[in-house]
C-alpha cells in the first residue's frame, strides 16, 4: 500500500477494461505513472466453520487514479487501460481529491469487517459494549417486539449479557423490564 498522495503530480482518472485494474496499475507502474487504486476489506463467513476471512475488493471497479509528470496521453498505451476520463481530453484531478479518499481508505472508513466497525465506534468489542453505545442511560425508547410492545420507556442500564434493562410505565408506575436490543428501537427526541 502506498504511504502517501504526491501533491508535485497531476492526477488523472483512468477507466480500464473489466477486471483489469490489477494489470492496469502494474502496467502503469511500469511505465513510469504514479497510481493509486482504491480498495475496501470485506469479511465473508464460511458456513461450513463459522470463521471469518477477511477479502480485499477494489473500491471502484475499473478506475485507477493516475499521477503523471509525463504526458498522460501515454498511459492509453498501457496494456487494461481503456480511457482517460474527460470530454475534450483528460481533466486533471485535485491532489487533495485523491488523498481525501486514500485517508478515508487508512481510516477504515470504506471497509465492512468487524475491526472497521470497532475502529468507527458503531460497534464494540463485546455485545455488552456494543449494546450499551446504541443505548446509553437515560436514552427514551419504545418497544418493538414482545409483551410490551408499543410501550415506551427510559433506559437504566445494559446488564452483563448485554440485555437493556429499562423502566417502562405500567399501570401508572416506573417498572424495570429486562429487554433484547433487537426489540427496541430509539425515540428521536425533538431539538429545542
Amino acid at each position: 500500500m502506498k504511504l502517501f498522495i504526491r501533491h508535485d503530480v497531476a492526477w488523472y482518472v483512468i477507466r480500464t477494461h473489466v477486471q483489469s485494474e490489477y494489470k492496469a496499475r502494474n502496467n502503469l507502474e511500469a511505465a513510469g505513472f504514479e497510481t493509486y487504486l482504491p480498495t475496501m476489506r470485506v469479511e465473508i463467513k464460511n458456513r461450513r466453520n463459522h470463521t471469518y476471512r477477511q477479502h480485499e475488493r477494489i473500491l471502484m471497479a475499473r478506475y485507477i487514479f493516475v499521477g503523471a509528470t509525463m504526458e498522460i496521453q501515454q498511459a492509453r498505451r498501457c496494456e487494461g487501460v481503456e480511457t482517460i476520463l474527460g470530454n475534450d481530453g483528460p481533466i486533471a484531478i485535485e491532489a487533495d481529491v485523491v488523498e481525501t479518499i486514500f485517508l478515508s481508505e487508512i481510516d477504515m472508513q470504506f471497509d465492512e469487517t468487524r475491526a472497521a466497525r470497532v475502529h468507527r465506534k458503531e460497534e464494540a468489542k463485546t455485545r455488552k459494549a456494543t449494546t450499551a453505545l446504541s443505548f446509553p442511560k437515560g436514552l427514551q425508547i419504545l418497544i418493538n417486539d414482545g409483551v410490551f410492545m408499543g410501550f415506551s420507556g427510559l433506559v437504566d442500564h445494559v446488564t452483563t449479557q448485554g440485555n437493556v434493562e429499562a423502566l417502562v410505565e405500567i399501570f401508572g408506575r416506573m417498572t424495570p423490564v429486562s429487554l433484547q436490543p433487537e426489540q427496541l428501537s430509539p425515540i428521536k427526541q425533538m431539538a429545542s
